[in-house]
């Protein structure tokens, strides 16, 4: 189909990586790059039967393309999972764009539990957040979900990857998985396609109080400044690029007024 006033198409097919085979009724979403980073859904269609897809009527521009299929890691072309290492898909006149094939991995998945470490009982509303290893951008994002009533937490279409785990909660002190100062000594989590890391549980204690008074080198109360308090041997680097001081529980707070 040849695009009619400078509008025109793309098409590919779309299939899994374990089998090589196509995958039909899939959604695939064409987003003006402009835009990838704004939640709009853009341009979207379903594949066929034999995975092959068509997205016609689509303005000159550059593209992402995305997939995101129940059972399957969400995919970027080409051969991403994260947004920031898409490729832009180009559409010039006179001809359609073809290729734009997708190869996807079978999603990952990760459950476990938030307890307190004392009583054994379930801690709710806890931050967990995983970090992927291996791409820049997942140092920059990961995934943060917050948990269930009963503290238990799941999630899937994972790509594969090795996972540190941190968890943040009201109430008790930060928790890098499993009880370790930093990210470069976290306990990992081997995540692989189309496998699920059970039954992990993260044990929290409750948090300390550090409290005190800033004066400057006259005895005047400062007010305004930021406290940063580190566990011992923070002075090496991070086994995670793009992260300060690893391994400090960030509990960064504001120094008291002069009068209090």
């Amino acid at each position: 189909v040849l695009g009619v006033f400078g509008v025109l198409g793309v098409f590919g097919w779309w299939v899994t990586t374990d089998e090589t085979k196509p995958v039909a009724n899939a959604r695939i979403y064409a987003i003006e790059a402009r835009y990838a980073w704004v939640d709009v859904l853009g341009y979207e269609t379903i594949t066929g039967s034999e995975g092959i897809y068509e997205i016609s009527n689509l303005p000159l521009g550059e593209y992402t393309i995305v997939v995101a299929e129940s059972g399957y890691v969400q995919e970027f072309y080409q051969n991403s999972h994260y947004l920031s290492l898409f490729t832009p898909v180009e559409v010039r006149p006179p001809m359609i764009t073809t290729g734009i094939d997708m190869n996807l991995d079978l999603e990952g998945l990760v459950s476990g539990q938030v307890i307190d470490e004392k009583t054994g009982e379930p801690v709710k509303n806890a931050f967990v957040h995983l970090l992927p290893l291996g791409t820049r951008d997942a140092y920059t994002w990961g995934i943060v979900l917050r948990n269930e009533d009963d503290g238990r937490f799941s999630v899937g279409m994972l790509p594969p990857s090795q996972y540190l785990v941190s968890v943040r909660v009201e109430g008790f002190a930060d928790e890098i998985y499993d009880h370790k100062p930093g990210w470069d000594t976290a306990d990992l989590l081997d995540v692989k396609p189309g496998s699920e890391v059970g039954d992990v549980t993260v044990r929290m204690r409750k948090g300390g109080l550090v409290t005190g008074h800033l004066f400057d080198e006259h005895g005047k109360p400062l007010e305004g400044f930021l406290v940063d308090i580190q566990l011992p041997d923070t002075d090496h680097a991070s086994a995670m690029p793009g992260h300060t001081n690893p391994k400090h529980t960030q509990h960064t707070q504001h120094t008291n007024t002069p009068n209090t």
